[in-house]
C-alpha cells in the first residue's frame, strides 16, 4: 500500500450539523440530549468551547462535580475571556467556598465589567464576609451596568 492510499477526511460539515444539533437542544431545554451531543465531539476536539458548553450541560442538570471538570478543562485551554469562570464561581458558592466564588467571579469582572450578574454576585459574596466596602462598590457598579442598559 502506497502512502498515495491515504487521505484526511474532512468531517466539518458533520460536526458543524452535530454543534447545531446540540445547541437547540440546549435551548430547548433538553440538556441531557445536548451533553450527549457534546460528549461525542469533546474527545476529538481540544476546543474551550466545547468543554464550556458540556459543563454548561452538567451544570444545568445539576450535576456540578463534571460541571467543575469540564470548566476547569476550558479553562486550561484558554484563560482569558472564558465564561467558564462565572460558572465556576456559582459552583463554589453553591458549596458555600465564598472565597473561591470570588476569585472566580473576580476573573471574570476583568474581562467583562458590564456583567451585571457578576457584579451583584461579588456584592452579595463581600456582604457575607462581612466586607461590606467591596459589597457597595458592586452594588453601585451593578446598577451603573442596569442604567445603561
Amino acid at each position: 500500500m502506497t502512502t498515495s492510499d491515504y487521505y484526511i477526511q474532512d468531517n466539518t460539515d458533520i460536526e458543524e450539523k452535530k454543534l447545531e444539533a446540540a445547541k437547540s437542544l440546549f435551548q430547548a431545554g433538553n440538556y441531557s440530549g445536548a451533553l450527549k451531543l457534546y460528549l461525542d465531539m469533546v474527545n476529538t476536539s481540544y476546543s474551550y468551547k466545547l468543554n464550556f458548553e458540556v459543563g454548561r450541560c452538567y451544570y444545568k442538570l445539576n450535576d456540578f462535580d463534571n460541571a467543575e471538570e469540564y470548566f476547569m478543562r476550558s479553562v486550561s485551554l484558554e484563560r482569558f475571556k472564558n465564561p467558564s469562570f462565572v460558572f465556576l464561581g456559582n459552583i463554589f458558592y453553591k458549596r458555600e467556598d465564598i472565597s473561591k466564588a470570588i476569585e472566580c467571579w473576580c476573573t471574570a469582572y476583568s474581562y467583562k465589567p458590564e456583567d451585571e450578574s457578576v457584579c451583584l454576585n461579588l456584592a452579595t459574596s463581600y456582604f457575607s464576609k462581612d466586607m461590606k466596602f467591596q459589597s457597595v462598590i458592586f452594588c453601585r457598579f451593578a446598577v451603573a451596568c442596569n442604567l445603561f442598559l
